[in-house]
């Protein structure tokens, strides 16, 4: 990271699982245990004239079982409707499973800012959780994450929400999203 920063590059972004249910195996996972690293990882690239950005991912459904850090940790999603990619089932979530999930993001988002990360930006896009929510191809729910454009939009939304709630309105939040979700759940137009 730091040797991209030499380069003159303005921001460096890392990615990194809120959580280890939301992340592969060979991710890093944002907790209190790596916080020092962080701090680390934001001064040196500072010092190399750069800025450390993580963006904050949550896999969704795009994974393996078994292959989360949590290694007994099922992948989930909106609704239960296996990744193209893995052909796993994953575990449809629950209303309070999702509550959570707004404090995995919140929780990551202020410890990159208490360790001195200068930007965090939040994945909404290529197929993961969030972007899993916004799309009707993979999320058929029937309570207040599905269906209607505004329902499917509450997740991605109130997870906005909780990261600048912990970070303050100062702090700089990017959000990633994906033009279209290439499958016809979502088109460019939904997302402007």
């Amino acid at each position: 990271m730091t040797e991209r920063a030499k380069n003159g590059p303005a921001l460096v972004t890392a990615v990194m699982g809120v959580h280890p249910s939301a992340a592969n195996h060979n991710m890093e996972v944002l907790n209190d245990t790596n916080k020092v690293m962080l701090a680390e990882m934001a001064n040196q690239i500072e010092q190399a004239g750069s800025k450390l950005c993580i963006q904050l991912f949550h896999v969704g459904r795009n994974a393996a079982a078994g292959a989360l850090v949590d290694g007994s940790a099922i992948p989930c999603a909106p609704s239960a409707i296996p990744s193209p990619i893995y052909k796993a089932m994953p575990k449809e979530l629950c209303e309070v499973e999702i509550e959570d999930i707004y404090t995995y993001f919140s929780k990551a988002a202020k410890l990159c800012q208490d360790a001195g990360v200068h930007v965090v930006e939040i994945s909404c896009s290529a197929g993961y959780l969030l972007s899993e929510f916004l799309s009707e191809k993979t999320n058929l729910r029937t309570d207040q994450y599905g269906g209607s454009r505004e329902n499917r939009e509450r997740f991605p939304l109130r997870v906005i929400q909780a990261v600048r709630e912990a970070v303050g309105n100062s702090y700089p939040v990017i959000l990633r999203i994906s033009g279209a979700d290439m499958m016809g759940g979502y088109t460019v137009a939904d997302m402007q």
